[in-house]
């Protein structure tokens, strides 16, 4: 592979300077701006006046391929060879073995690896990419990652670096954990508790009264951000970018050995039996593509019904995962109030409500509805509801279209499902709070594609075969309801 010549964009730059000057900090950067790269960069620079191996935290496939893929990529960094210690315990002690500037590796290997090394850990400089898996660390509890890393961060790291795009996605509490590893609690208090008692107030959910949620005082957040200022750099996109369409950062992930078997044996053969014992055949070329997409998915269909499945590999949920992390979103709850596919709520425009109804003509079907945002009362439907709150929703660009950023784009279908994954994670995260895990278990189940039937399956069969576009019930009764007709008893 040919490498490109690098030149720093306008804030790449200060990030590198910033990791320079400072020898424990934070860089607090959105997804796409050069994070890693930046601190590539000065780390090589580094090796010079500061020489020795630099170990990268990072989420797995962040440490198995990024990281390693972005120092193959740039001419500057010809000579930065980058390690990645992930696999077995065999495979990362090989990794390690060999001659590398980097060793990446990825947050659930740091027991190991501080086991491994025990009173000879060679690294000097730590990177945690996406730190804020190190927000759960306490001094006496927490988790066993951060624990782990907690033994050597101060005592035999001379510069520590943090990158995220996200330092508090669920509040300023996230912060202690992560300030802890860059200045042994000397900003934010010495323990968690010193913290909490100076920023926070403690608010009881429910009746459990050890069931608390903390709220930031009025003062908390200047404060904090005045303490920090001058080990962490803070940049936001919109600062730079000038963003009238939307910017495609293509995420490549790799295929696990046993799915990328079956899909050259689909891809060759046009057959693959499953370790099920279950064959799955392609009569034509275009079901054999079908079936390799599906295999890149991450499960196939193995029935001619499309109603029973396979679970191949959740390589793609991972990546998702950690795109999730760094991108916060709106919840996509208009796709599950209206039961249309997604393409046609993505076209909804806010001149298509009209007489208290908003009107959709179906891509698929050319089926035009007028769905209802009042009901027989003239109450607001839930519908309508939602529709309500986008409307006052604050955006810094006006848009036509009812489901959009706050820049007045629309959205599109890869932005759509990471903001339903988004609010899927933070309503199984409540549920887990509220102390109901049966609740939060369903909820980590439900898919996108449940959506539609889950709508389909909370009406009559007569008016869910409408609201979805069906031209016949039965299309409706067999592929979208998961739920039997309700019924009187006989007394």
């Amino acid at each position: 592979m040919t490498r490109q010549a690098f030149t720093p964009r306008e804030y790449q730059q200060p990030v590198i300077d910033h990791i320079l000057d400072v020898s424990r900090d934070a860089v607090w950067a959105g997804m796409g701006m050069g994070k890693t790269v930046s601190a590539l960069t000065a780390l090589d620079i580094l090796e010079i006046t500061e020489p020795g191996p630099a170990l990268v935290l990072a989420p797995l496939r962040l440490a198995a391929s990024t990281w390693p893929d972005e120092a193959t990529k740039w001419a500057h960094l010809r000579n930065v060879e980058v390690s990645a210690v992930v696999g077995t315990p065999e495979e990362r002690r090989a990794a390690l073995k060999r001659p590398a500037t980097i060793y990446a590796t990825n947050y659930d290997n740091l027991p190991w690896l501080v086991e491994h090394f025990g009173d000879k850990w060679p690294f000097r400089k730590v990177v945690a990419d996406e730190s804020t898996k190190l927000k759960s660390f306490r001094l006496r509890q927490g988790g066993v990652r951060a624990q782990s890393l907690a033994r050597v961060a101060h005592c035999k790291v001379d510069r520590f670096i943090e990158l995220t795009g996200t330092p508090s996605p669920n509040g300023l509490q996230d912060l202690w954990g992560q300030a802890w590893f860059l200045d042994k609690g000397v900003r934010l208090g010495r323990s968690f508790e010193a913290f909490k008692a100076r920023w926070f107030q403690s608010i009881q959910v429910g009746n459990d009264r050890h069931a608390v949620r903390l709220e930031p005082l009025p003062f908390a957040q200047e404060q904090i951000e005045d303490r920090m200022r001058d080990l962490c750099l803070s940049l936001d996109a919109r600062d730079y970018f000038d963003i009238s369409q939307p910017i495609v950062n293509v995420i490549r992930v790799e295929l696990p050995a046993k799915a990328r078997r079956l899909y050259k044996d689909m891809e060759r053969e046009m057959f693959l039996a499953l370790e099920c014992g279950t064959e799955v055949e392609a009569f034509n070329a275009a079901s054999k593509t079908i079936k390799c997409l599906q295999l890149a998915n991450g499960a196939i269909y193995t029935d001619d019904t499309c109603s029973a499945f396979a679970e191949i590999h959740d390589a793609k949920l991972q990546a998702l995962e950690d795109v999730i992390e760094e991108a916060a979103g709106m919840p996509a709850l208009v796709n599950y109030l209206t039961g249309q596919r997604p393409a046609d709520v993505l076209k909804m425009r806010l001149a298509d409500i009209k007489d208290g109804a908003i009107e959709v003509q179906q891509n698929k079907t050319k089926k035009k509805l007028r769905i209802l945002l009042d009901d027989d009362g003239g109450a607001r439907t839930e519908l309508g509801k939602v529709i309500d709150r986008i409307k006052a929703r604050e955006r810094k660009v006006a848009s036509l279209f009812l489901i959009a950023t706050p820049a007045g784009t629309a959205l599109n279908q890869w932005t759509l499902r990471t903001r339903f994954d988004d609010a899927r994670a933070d309503a199984a995260k409540k549920a887990t709070e509220a102390g109901d895990d049966q609740l939060a278990a369903r909820i980590r189940a439900f898919q996108f594609r449940d959506i539609r039937p889950k709508a389909a399956s909370e009406m009559d069969l007569e008016h869910a075969s409408k609201l979805l576009g069906h031209t016949e019930q039965e299309i409706t009764e067999k592929v979208y309801r998961r739920v039997g007709e309700t019924v009187k008893p006989t007394k």
